[in-house]
């Protein structure tokens, strides 16, 4: 990862780079209709699920015969855009906005 320029120097480390402390919110508004907020919410669940981002889950079996349970960790996928509602973890918010953008007008 390429740090700034302005942040390279003596006593002006970036510390911890890929975090979020310390940084402020950039929100924007954009007024959409009802047909592009939900063409939108399903480019995210499409970007989203085409990452492929997993999570780890334990899984219970019950023996069938002998009664005993056991355990094992198998991956799963992530799971934050359900529905019509969730959040987006990227790396990279502006390209991502810029897709989006890009997706809007056509």
């Amino acid at each position: 990862m390429a740090v700034p320029e302005r942040w390279q120097g003596e006593g002006n480390g970036p510390g911890r780079l890929g975090g979020y402390r310390g940084l402020a919110r950039a929100d924007q508004l954009v007024p959409l209709t009802v047909d592009q907020a939900i063409m939108l919410a399903r480019t995210m669940r499409r970007w989203h699920r085409a990452q492929g981002g997993k999570r780890k889950a334990k899984v219970f079996r019950t023996d069938t015969r002998t009664g005993k349970v056991t355990t094992r960790t198998v991956l799963r996928p992530i799971k934050r855009m359900r529905a019509t509602a969730g959040f987006l973890v990227v790396n990279d918010g502006p390209a991502v906005a810029l897709m989006l953008a890009n997706r809007l007008i056509g």
